[in-house]
Protein backbone atom coordinates (compact mmCIF):
# COMPACT_ATOMS: atom_id res chain seq x y z
CA UNK A 1 0.00 0.00 0.00
CA UNK A 2 2.97 2.47 0.52
CA UNK A 3 3.79 3.04 -2.76
CA UNK A 4 0.14 3.33 -3.86
CA UNK A 5 0.33 5.99 -1.64
CA UNK A 6 3.04 7.95 -2.57
CA UNK A 7 1.85 7.54 -6.20
CA UNK A 8 -1.24 8.73 -5.34
CA UNK A 9 0.25 11.70 -3.26
CA UNK A 10 2.87 12.70 -6.43
CA UNK A 11 -0.03 12.49 -8.72
CA UNK A 12 -2.46 14.75 -6.44
CA UNK A 13 0.16 17.12 -6.05
CA UNK A 14 0.74 17.06 -9.71
CA UNK A 15 -2.58 17.62 -10.73
CA UNK A 16 -2.78 20.70 -8.20
CA UNK A 17 -0.28 22.76 -10.33
CA UNK A 18 -2.34 25.35 -12.91
CA UNK A 19 -1.94 23.33 -16.29
CA UNK A 20 -0.01 19.66 -15.44
CA UNK A 21 0.90 17.83 -18.57
CA UNK A 22 -0.84 14.37 -19.09
CA UNK A 23 3.11 12.69 -20.21
CA UNK A 24 4.46 14.14 -16.70
CA UNK A 25 1.41 13.12 -14.27
CA UNK A 26 2.09 9.81 -15.39
CA UNK A 27 5.85 9.50 -15.06
CA UNK A 28 5.29 10.63 -11.47
CA UNK A 29 3.39 7.98 -11.00
CA UNK A 30 5.16 5.63 -12.44
CA UNK A 31 7.62 6.92 -10.40
CA UNK A 32 5.68 6.48 -7.23
CA UNK A 33 5.04 2.84 -7.74
CA UNK A 34 8.73 2.09 -9.01
CA UNK A 35 10.81 4.30 -6.03
CA UNK A 36 11.44 0.84 -3.60
CA UNK A 37 11.71 -1.54 -6.33
CA UNK A 38 16.10 -1.90 -5.75
CA UNK A 39 15.29 -0.99 -1.63
CA UNK A 40 12.49 -3.60 -1.12
CA UNK A 41 12.97 -6.47 -3.76
CA UNK A 42 15.73 -8.98 -4.81
CA UNK A 43 16.15 -6.89 -8.31
CA UNK A 44 19.54 -5.10 -8.40
CA UNK A 45 20.89 -2.55 -9.84
CA UNK A 46 22.86 -5.22 -12.37
CA UNK A 47 19.46 -6.52 -13.05
CA UNK A 48 18.29 -3.03 -14.04
CA UNK A 49 21.42 -2.15 -16.36
CA UNK A 50 21.52 -4.04 -19.57
CA UNK A 51 23.84 -1.54 -21.86
CA UNK A 52 26.13 -3.47 -23.80
CA UNK A 53 28.20 -0.05 -24.23
CA UNK A 54 27.79 3.31 -22.90
CA UNK A 55 27.53 5.90 -25.56
CA UNK A 56 28.04 9.89 -24.95
CA UNK A 57 23.97 9.98 -25.07
CA UNK A 58 23.82 7.25 -22.04
CA UNK A 59 26.14 9.57 -20.01
CA UNK A 60 24.06 12.65 -20.96
CA UNK A 61 20.54 10.42 -19.88
CA UNK A 62 22.25 9.63 -16.67
CA UNK A 63 23.14 13.05 -15.62
CA UNK A 64 19.62 14.08 -16.45
CA UNK A 65 18.11 11.52 -14.26
CA UNK A 66 20.95 12.40 -11.81
CA UNK A 67 19.33 15.86 -11.68
CA UNK A 68 15.64 14.20 -11.53
CA UNK A 69 16.48 12.51 -8.31
CA UNK A 70 17.52 15.63 -6.73
CA UNK A 71 14.04 17.44 -8.23
CA UNK A 72 12.17 14.78 -6.89
CA UNK A 73 13.87 13.93 -3.33
CA UNK A 74 13.40 17.56 -1.97
CA UNK A 75 10.85 20.43 -1.83
CA UNK A 76 10.80 24.25 -0.42
CA UNK A 77 8.19 24.90 2.04
CA UNK A 78 6.64 27.65 0.56
CA UNK A 79 6.22 29.12 4.17
CA UNK A 80 9.29 28.91 5.94
CA UNK A 81 11.41 28.50 3.21
CA UNK A 82 13.55 25.31 4.23
CA UNK A 83 14.37 22.60 2.17
CA UNK A 84 13.23 19.58 3.29
CA UNK A 85 13.09 15.85 2.19
CA UNK A 86 10.47 14.88 0.31
CA UNK A 87 9.23 12.89 3.29
CA UNK A 88 8.99 16.03 5.19
CA UNK A 89 6.24 17.50 3.31
CA UNK A 90 2.66 17.40 4.36
CA UNK A 91 0.76 14.49 3.94
CA UNK A 92 -1.83 17.67 1.99
CA UNK A 93 -1.75 20.66 1.04
CA UNK A 94 -2.38 23.93 2.93
CA UNK A 95 -5.64 26.13 3.36
CA UNK A 96 -4.20 28.09 0.59
CA UNK A 97 -3.19 25.76 -1.58
CA UNK A 98 0.62 25.84 -0.93
CA UNK A 99 2.78 23.30 -0.28
CA UNK A 100 4.25 23.34 3.01
CA UNK A 101 6.47 21.05 5.49
CA UNK A 102 4.74 19.07 8.32
CA UNK A 103 5.40 21.71 11.01
CA UNK A 104 3.94 24.82 8.77
CA UNK A 105 0.92 22.64 7.87
CA UNK A 106 0.22 22.24 11.67
CA UNK A 107 1.16 26.01 11.98
CA UNK A 108 -1.99 26.59 9.18
CA UNK A 109 -4.28 24.19 10.78
CA UNK A 110 -4.14 26.07 13.87
CA UNK A 111 -4.88 29.26 12.75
Amino acid sequence: MHVEKVSRTVGNLINSWEHPSCDFFLKARIVGYLHDVIEDTEITIADLTRLDQITPKDLARQAKYQQAIIYLSEFTCTQCGKTLPLAEMGERQSRSGEIVCEGCLGKDEKG
